[in-house]
């Protein structure tokens, strides 16, 4: 299940990494990439919130995969 956030929407906040890209293709989507410093695996997921959905994209390193992941993008209430 994926969360969609005020700071995902407007400035998306990622964990460090050696390499990230942010990118927006229209007012309701957005995507981001990233490699993993520790296992150099490659991860690229697109938030597609007009219509709730999200799609991650992983290269998997140790075991030569390509995984393929989608989601439903839920809201949450306040979680101060």
């Amino acid at each position: 299940m994926w969360s969609k956030t005020d700071t995902q929407v407007g400035a998306p906040t990622l964990l460090p990494s050696s390499r990230s890209t942010v990118s927006s293709s229209g007012p309701d989507c957005i995507w981001v990439s990233w490699t993993e410093p520790d296992s150099v695996n490659t991860v690229t997921q697109v938030q597609d919130f007009a219509h709730d959905t999200a799609y991650v994209r992983i290269t998997h390193r140790a075991s030569s995969a390509f995984w393929w992941l989608t989601g439903s993008i839920t809201e949450h209430g306040d979680r101060a």
